[in-house]
């Protein structure tokens, strides 16, 4: 199933096109309130490092990344319901740490909303760990980069991905 998925960066274009459907993704939770507007803020590197994953023209999950300092840093990353457990949101993380690696950024972080039970284990099993910040109903998490991806390719049944492999988006 996972090769009818189309991996490919999420450039402005593709946002402008797809920005109602990506928006509409995570509704489902109730920490979400993401709209279109919020999918087309510009931010260091956003549009070289952010995924979009479609099956035929139709989004179905995506990642919003961008550079903080030294780090990148996961805005979003988000799978309609029916596209959770299927291994998608895996490969979108490989996907972005093994690029962070190449480029050289050794570290990722981002914020969980504390009540997310199954993404904070998604992201305790990919490598991240909780910082001592205190974000409110927000928690912090960060991993390096070399951690994401040896944890992510043995769970995934992968070798580690080289430079040429890691900036291949679509299967």
């Amino acid at each position: 199933m996972e090769a009818d998925f189309q991996y490919v960066p999420l450039t402005r274009a593709a946002a402008e096109k797809h920005a109602e459907e990506i928006a509409a993704l995570g509704r489902d939770q109730p920490w979400e309130n993401w709209r279109a507007e919020n999918v087309l803020i510009e931010l260091p590197d956003k549009w070289r490092l952010s995924i979009l994953v479609l099956l035929g023209n139709v989004p179905v999950a995506y990642a919003i990344v961008s550079r903080k300092g030294f780090a990148a840093h996961i805005h979003h990353l988000v799978l309609g319901p029916a596209w959770r457990g299927k291994g998608i949101g895996r490969n979108m993380l490989l996907r972005i740490a093994a690029q962070c690696a190449d480029e050289g950024t050794l570290e990722i972080t981002l914020k969980v909303h504390r009540t997310n039970v199954a993404a904070m284990a998604f992201y305790q099993r990919s490598g991240f760990s909780l910082t001592a910040e205190n974000l409110g109903d927000w928690l912090q998490m960060r991993a390096t980069t070399h951690t994401v991806v040896e944890a992510l390719a043995c769970a995934l049944g992968q070798e580690q991905p080289d430079a040429a492999r890691s900036r291949q988006w679509s299967q």
